[in-house]
């Protein structure tokens, strides 16, 4: 017999003990990576060539940006 485990019963606290450290990561990060990739999205739609390496760029940079930004705030928090 296979018994399902909920998702939130295995995957919430793992989640919520990790991005509880990293507050503007998960709110804003991911929101403005969509917001970059629906842009280019545009863009290809008007047949404007935007280059294939620099999606995942702005991505890293965007994530890396909000991460560097919620370390220094646990930073100042500590202190």
């Amino acid at each position: 017999m296979i018994v399902y485990l909920p998702w939130k019963a295995i995957w919430h606290p793992l989640f919520t003990l990790i991005f509880s450290f990293f507050i503007y990561d998960v709110k804003n990060s991911y929101l403005y990576s969509i917001l970059y990739l629906s842009l280019v999205m545009i863009l290809e739609g008007f047949n404007i060539e935007v280059p294939t390496m620099l999606s995942p760029i702005v991505t890293m940079m965007i994530i890396a940006f909000f991460l560097l930004k919620s370390v220094a705030h646990a930073k100042k928090l500590a202190a």
